[in-house]
């Protein structure tokens, strides 16, 4: 996909939000009109330029925020899932030990 600089630049703003609004929850039509291009472009021109889907970016970018959490604070495991945009405690732990093979409360054990 060609994409011009008006597109990258659209692109780069969308990572930018959701980094800072990772516990936000938001559907493809609200981050294309954010962006101000259709939702084709920002799915397809997303995964050209960061290599994953926007929604796996965001998960992933959520959990990199409670290792963090959990590493550096004291907040439990439902307030850090909550921070970070989980819609359970449940669906945290199992996306959390898919990704860094091991349960919350071990890492912060370790």
């Amino acid at each position: 996909m060609n994409l011009r600089n008006h597109d990258l630049s659209s692109l780069r703003s969308i990572k930018e939000f959701i980094d800072k609004n990772i516990a936000a929850h938001f559907t493809l039509d609200d981050l294309a009109r954010k962006a101000g291009i259709n939702k084709d472009k920002l799915t397809k021109g997303f995964k050209q330029e960061y290599k994953k889907t926007v929604f796996a970016y965001l998960r992933e970018a959520r959990l990199c925020k409670a290792k963090e959490l959990l590493e550096n604070s004291p907040l439990s495991e439902p307030v850090i899932a909550k921070r970070t945009g989980f819609k359970s405690v449940k669906g945290f732990i199992n996306a959390f030990k898919k990704k860094y093979n091991c349960l919350p409360h071990t890492l912060r054990k370790k």
